[in-house]
């Protein structure tokens, strides 16, 4: 059952208070008054602050409200104003917004109360996830209840095209050609085959990247969008650059076009590791989405700063830095002493056809001939290999 609407002048008698005290939450200030004896009251008197003007279509939370979010939600309703404020921005330039007060559910059942509740008593509710985005699309224009999904991070379900699409791109990386917008379209076919209606061509529309009820910036018109590529792809074939330098242009201007309704990012990072790869076989090992992973904040952030000096340095810059962050990880693992299951996997997987111990060897350049005949014998015994032949005349085979 909900909560009745209180006065604004409450006493509760459960909690008990020392000294004056003054606290900021939901963009209004209580002041907590000390009373004596056991049976302790507190006053709490409101004086909504102006320093964010709310639509009066809807409500900002009142203490009656945090009661009930702070009994539903124990430990998980934040309303301090320090920790208001890192829900108060996406990566979007200069644009900050207050919520009233923060939710984190951890069940679809919270977040039905949550609504439910919101929806009687009219506050607004505005849904984060990671607050990575450029759209502003998570900003609390309205003050109100922000609503953080990220205490909902339980895989319940996968979506198996997903991975499945990527494996597929990946194995047939060899056969794309970075410089052609044939394969590029080639590649997003198959990348998002079953996830979007689309795949495998532009986009037709115009995309919007809107700042709550304005637009923060505008992708090219959709009928542009051919010719912006071709132009991009021109670039590819004709620059003088380097290919690093050439990679990052490439990676940030596609971004900026934002060629497709969906799986712009991933194209982003898939092309700019095929640019490198072709010119330096070594990127096809390197870990960029790891790394971009860990750092996906200044991801984004270098993004939005690009975009708004209308220049490709400050993302050309971070680029470069997560390339010399990928081939230190690479250059560590190289270093790495190798247990023989190691060895085993590693040999499993780039080995396709039948093979001596010599070619084992020439793989794995620090064994002595010993240590391989022990290596193979286990893959043998694992049923990672079949064996034909005898002593120097010895021939292996994976088995698939």
């Amino acid at each position: 059952m909900l909560p009745p609407k209180f006065p604004m002048a409450l006493r509760i008698p459960s909690i008990r208070y020392t000294s004056w005290d003054m606290c900021f939450i939901f963009n209004s200030k209580i002041k907590l008054k000390r009373t004596s004896g056991n049976n302790s009251a507190i006053l709490l008197t409101f004086a909504v602050m102006q320093s964010q003007q709310f639509s009066d279509e809807f409500n900002q939370p009142t203490a009656v409200d945090l009661l009930y979010f702070e009994q539903l939600l124990p430990g998980r309703c934040l309303s301090e104003r320090a920790q208001l404020e890192a829900y108060s921005h996406d990566h979007t330039e200069d644009l900050i917004f207050y919520p009233g007060l923060v939710l984190l559910p951890n069940s679809t059942e919270e977040v039905s109360k949550i609504m439910q509740y919101c929806n009687a008593q009219k506050i607004a509710v505005t849904a984060a996830g990671a607050r990575t985005g450029l759209s502003g699309g998570c900003l609390p224009i309205h003050g109100g209840v922000l609503l953080s999904t990220e205490k909902l991070n339980r895989i319940i379900d996968i979506d198996v095209n997903e991975v499945l699409n990527a494996i597929r791109v990946y194995d047939q990386l060899q056969s794309f050609d970075p410089k052609s917008s044939k394969s590029f379209l080639n590649a997003h076919e198959i990348l998002m085959k079953g996830l979007v209606s689309d795949n495998g061509k532009y986009r037709k529309r115009g995309v919007g990247i809107m700042a709550g009820d304005r637009i923060a910036h505008m992708a090219p018109p959709a009928a542009n969008v051919p010719h912006l590529m071709n132009d991009l792809f021109e670039y590819l074939k004709t620059s003088k650059e380097i290919s690093l330098i050439k990679s990052c242009v490439f990676h940030y201007e596609m971004e900026f076009i934002h060629p497709f309704i969906d799986g712009n990012g991933r194209m982003g990072r898939l092309w700019q590791t095929l640019i490198l790869m072709k010119e330096y076989p070594v990127f096809e090992f390197i870990p960029f989405e790891n790394i971009i992973h860990k750092t996906q904040s200044e991801y984004y952030h270098t993004l939005s700063q690009s975009d708004k000096s209308g220049s490709s340095t400050p993302f050309i810059e971070y680029m470069l830095g997560v390339v010399n962050d990928s081939l230190h990880t690479m250059l560590d693992l190289k270093s790495r002493v190798m247990s023989t299951e190691d060895r085993l996997a590693y040999f499993s997987e780039i080995c396709d056809a039948e093979f001596s111990r010599k070619d084992y060897m020439s793989v794995f350049k620090e064994i002595s001939s010993a240590t391989a005949s022990r290596d193979l014998k286990q893959g043998v015994q694992l049923g990672l290999f079949e064996k034909e032949g005898d002593k120097t005349k010895t021939i292996y085979r994976i088995i698939r």
